[in-house]
């Protein structure tokens, strides 16, 4: 008997929705069997989503052998880096502290690392979209980052120069390594966020980090949305894929995925997007409002007040 697969549908992914929703509003709190049982009904549905999203993947894409064997390479590479980092931090942490107990001494001296300030992300600005080959003004740069409201933490400046569409940008990324979109072109343009660069320049601030904000892990877009926050949307999310790849070598939610909570595709789902690890490429999907997971959330940013909806 063959095993049967069920077929990637928005219905077939709100009904697993439906009853990881189920599971979670039926259970008892004081009894530890209700726990447990509706902890496995949780996974259950959770792998169930996440089996028909990847199925659904690899169906439309039509990955060939080739591109298997890169995408298995490049993540070996990646992964090897990693260790190799680890393995420094390792070395670096035992030469402290043979150097502190056997020879009296301080720690070896930490590399130098450039600190990010306005000034150094507004020229980093500047040279990342002329290295699209896309050139912008740096006085409008410098005006629309100098204009953002100062957060701590808050030091990964983003700048989008006006009539840049989403699917540009999408294109620079396939210039240099996979990338997979569920919706075509025409859907992803037409995308309704509370901020749009094809009808205004604009900057927005992050934190410059891999992973999502943890705090925002496990909540459905509309209850991000109902906090008042404001959230990272997809054109942004893909700059700064972009960036950190440049700088770090590796991508963005290579662990997690960024849910674009503020955005609206035509049929009402949400924008997300991350590193797909099991194909090797960046990949641009969507999630219902209420949908929810261990691995789905969102990064806040500070924008400009006039663009605020």
């Amino acid at each position: 008997m063959t095993e049967q697969k069920n077929e990637y549908s928005k219905e077939a992914y709100e009904l697993a929705q439906k009853e990881e929703d189920d599971a979670r509003s039926e259970v008892d709190f004081s009894s530890p069997d209700s726990i447990r049982v509706t902890a496995e009904k949780v996974e259950a549905a959770q792998i169930k989503k996440a089996d028909l999203i990847n199925g659904a993947m690899t169906e439309a894409q039509g990955i060939s052998e080739a591109e298997k064997q890169i995408a298995e390479r490049y993540t070996q590479l990646v992964k090897a880096r990693k260790k190799a980092e680890a393995a420094e931090n390792d070395a670096r942490a035992e030469l402290d502290n043979f150097r502190q107990d056997k020879m009296g001494l301080g720690k070896t001296p930490e590399r130098e690392s450039q600190e990010r300030t306005r000034e150094t992300e507004i020229t980093a600005n500047v040279e990342f979209w002329k290295s699209l080959g896309i050139e912008v003004d740096p006085a409008d740069v410098k005006q629309k980052i100098e204009a953002l409201p100062e957060k701590e933490g808050f030091d990964f400046y983003l700048y989008l120069p006006r009539g840049i569409k989403t699917s540009k940008i999408i294109s620079k990324i396939r210039e240099r390594y996979p990338l997979w979109q569920y919706e075509p072109d025409e859907k992803i343009d037409s995308i309704t966020s509370v901020r749009d660069a094809t009808k205004m320049a604009y900057a927005v601030a992050s934190r410059y980090q891999q992973e999502c904000d943890a705090d925002t892990l496990c909540k459905s877009a509309t209850e991000l949305e109902a906090t008042g926050g404001t959230f990272m949307q997809l054109p942004e999310w893909l700059v700064a894929e972009l960036r950190w790849h440049a700088e770090n070598g590796t991508h963005l939610d290579e662990e997690g995925v960024t849910v674009a909570a503020g955005s609206r595709i035509a049929d009402g789902y949400v924008p997300n997007a991350y590193w797909h690890r099991d194909i090797g490429k960046v990949s641009v999907g969507s999630l219902h409002p209420e949908g929810r997971g261990s691995v789905y959330g969102a990064r806040r940013v500070v924008s400009s007040a006039p663009l605020e909806s």
